[in-house]
């Protein structure tokens, strides 16, 4: 989409060039071509999917065809489609908040017949769900190059996005009783620890808690009130699941690709050998890790990061953390896993980022989901400053000259890939001057683009093998092409 975007405001592309490009289009997740030659009903159904999911461009006038070229139809009336639109777009009775501004919209002549492509902005979580003709069961979705009606557990989801916080939920009917007294004085003492001036140690566990935020008291009867997220990180294991009845963890190493079947396990399907909650889960796959990453961890005896530790601890640890502060633990999907293989780290937890992929990478900004957690965490020392854990994954994966890490999110499910390897070594496919060549990109990431002139200098490389390289890394998806003519700039994806 941001390609077709940009393609709009160059000047320099034909007439010609855009048929050829509408010719060839085909539909995705953020492309949606409609046959119609005046504004469709299935306009609107398409313009809430994309404002609900990622954002995409909506073509009128353009008939896909599976088999060859698309079909140019053109509109009847592009002035009449623009008024419906603008209208519509203006009507909360059709759509229930305004997605696209003058700038998002473009019209297109093509011998003689008119075009317009709408680019469908990803609505604000505080927004969603978008809807449709007044009923909020009328939000649509995106799933691979359709629209279909969002499920309620969908929309449910989308409602806990708005609020954050769920672990702040009181529980006036739960005790001390529910916790497990074990992990609530490992919380304790290496809270304590964490803050000695604070004196801690001399505290009641129920003063304790409401000192960390994690409790509070009733006014009315003075007796002790848990949050939710204190029973997520201290919890009995039953008393979890009962709050949380999809709730499930698990870390499996693999000692190969072949997902037959792991090599080692943790999971809370194990709590009869012991209570597995937020901080023994976390506890003990740190401990794990530590054993089986190639760079040893520097820990202290209680798995808190020593000034000393090394780049690969800080982004597994961030990693690890995150998936377990920023879970959604109410979706029927509630599970947590984490995947170790010889070459890279999955971690993958239920509910949507709430930040976009740059911030998270580029940090200073975040949005837990579960502050309580985000707060439990940093108080034992497991978690770096708010905002900042994506950056340190970024930089960990450049200075080990390691793959850019990989970071899918959508309404159900986050999964975040931490590669060990290099990106070159992943692919035997790729030649000496291919590998040369994004060895290059990956030391110059923070250059918006290269012109084929700049790369000719720089590289080194002949303008047969570098034109070879380039078109040899872009076919395989590791390089971006901007622009048109001179104007072309080559980047990393």
């Amino acid at each position: 989409m941001d390609q077709l975007k940009d393609l709009t405001t160059n000047a320099k592309i034909s007439m010609s060039k855009w048929n050829t490009i509408l010719k060839n289009l085909k539909e995705t997740d953020q492309v949606e071509l409609k046959a119609s030659t005046q504004l469709p009903k299935s306009f609107w159904e398409s313009c809430s999917s994309f404002a609900n999911t990622a954002g995409g461009c909506i073509i009128l006038g353009v008939k896909e065809n599976f088999s060859g070229k698309n079909e140019i139809l053109g509109l009847d009336n592009s002035n009449k489609v623009l008024t419906d639109l603008w209208n519509g777009m203006s009507n909360p009775n059709k759509i229930s908040f305004r997605v696209i501004d003058n700038e998002d919209v473009t019209v297109l002549k093509i011998k003689e017949q008119d075009i317009i492509l709408v680019f469908v902005r990803e609505a604000d979580r505080m927004h969603k769900p978008i809807y449709i003709n007044g009923k909020i069961e009328n939000s649509y979705i995106r799933t691979g190059d359709g629209d279909r009606k969002i499920k309620e557990e969908e929309l449910k989801a989308m409602a806990r996005n708005q609020s954050l916080s769920t672990d702040k939920t009181p529980l006036p009917y739960y005790t001390l009783d529910d916790l497990d007294h074990a992990s609530l004085q490992r919380l304790k003492s290496m809270t304590a620890a964490r803050y000695p001036a604070r004196d801690l140690f001399a505290l009641t566990d129920e003063e304790f808690l409401i000192r960390i935020g994690a409790a509070r008291k009733n006014r009315k009867d003075n007796t002790l009130v848990l949050f939710g997220g204190v029973v997520l990180f201290v919890g009995k294991t039953n008393v979890i699941r009962e709050l949380y009845p999809h709730f499930h963890l698990d870390y499996f190493e693999f000692k190969s690709d072949s997902h037959h079947r792991w090599d080692y396990r943790i999971s809370d399907d194990d709590y009869l050998n012991g209570e597995i909650n937020l901080l023994t889960f976390y506890e003990k796959v740190q401990a794990r890790l530590a054993a089986i990453v190639t760079e040893p961890f520097s820990l202290d005896m209680d798995l808190r990061r020593k000034a000393d530790a090394g780049l690969t601890e800080t982004a597994l640890r961030e990693a690890l953390v995150n998936a377990l502060v920023h879970a959604d633990y109410l979706m029927s999907d509630g599970a947590i896993k984490i995947e170790a293989y010889p070459n890279r780290f999955v971690f993958s937890n239920p509910g949507e980022m709430l930040i976009d992929h740059r911030e998270f990478f580029s940090g200073g900004i975040s949005i837990p989901r579960n502050e309580l957690l985000m707060s439990l965490f940093r108080n034992i020392g497991a978690a770096e400053r708010q905002g900042y854990g994506g950056i340190q994954i970024y930089e960990t994966a450049v200075k080990r000259d390691w793959k850019t890490p990989d970071l899918k999110s959508s309404l159900p499910r986050t999964t975040l890939t931490i590669w060990t390897e290099g990106l070159i070594d992943l692919d035997p496919s790729l030649s000496e001057h291919d590998k040369n060549l994004l060895y290059f990109f990956l030391k110059n990431k923070d250059q918006p683009g290269f012109s084929f002139s700049e790369l000719l200098k720089k590289t080194e490389l002949s303008e047969y093998y570098l034109r070879k390289s380039l078109n040899s890394l872009i076919e395989k998806g590791y390089l971006n092409k901007r622009g048109a003519g001179r104007s072309i700039t080559y980047e990393m994806k």
